[in-house]
């Protein structure tokens, strides 16, 4: 947790995989798959991310 009950980066990011794994129903996955799901995750994050400050900008 940031300062001033602020969530860190990645806890935000954490929370977003943990909401797209509930609406998806992906529990169950193997441990390998959660890692690759991560990353996928991840990364389009920061593609939304840096598409909306170009949108912005």
């Amino acid at each position: 947790m940031g300062l001033f009950g602020e969530q860190s980066k990645e806890d935000k990011q954490e929370k977003q995989l943990q909401n797209f794994m509930d609406k998806y129903q992906l529990k169950d996955l193997d441990e390998k798959y959660l890692v690759i799901l991560k990353r996928i995750t991840n990364d389009l994050y920061h593609n939304q991310t840096i598409a909306f400050i170009k949108y912005r900008g």
